[in-house]
């Protein structure tokens, strides 16, 4: 393994121990639970009045390994603590990106749709 990769992978494991939280990732009948890390990303899209507008995504990064073989997809729900979000692709874009080189980490785009139950 190249020393680039395995440095990644320490500050993956550091960075899941200190900010991680877990999630119950779902995708059709399949739940997964996992440590996820939790971010946002500002989307600016144009309306067709020529206004730009910012939206905060909120987004989970997750170790691909721990979503046991799920690719993320639109409309994926992810619940955290209460809060109940679903894998959106903001401005027409994917649903997820690579958080890291190796493509061993999934940086998951997801709009909060409601309180839980």
């Amino acid at each position: 393994m190249p020393a680039m990769q395995t440095a990644a992978g320490a500050l993956w494991r550091s960075l899941k121990i200190a900010a991680g939280v877990d999630v119950t990732y779902t995708q059709g009948a399949t739940t997964v639970t996992a440590t996820a890390v939790p971010g946002n990303t500002a989307m600016e899209q144009q309306t067709t009045d020529g206004l730009v507008t910012t939206e905060r995504i909120q987004d989970f990064v997750f170790l691909a390994s721990d979503l046991l073989g799920l690719v993320p997809r639109r409309n994926d729900k992810i619940l955290w603590e209460s809060r109940l979000f679903q894998v959106v692709h903001p401005a027409g874009g994917r649903q997820y990106s690579f958080a890291d080189p190796f493509h061993t980490m999934y940086r998951v785009h997801t709009k909060e749709i409601n309180i839980a139950s």
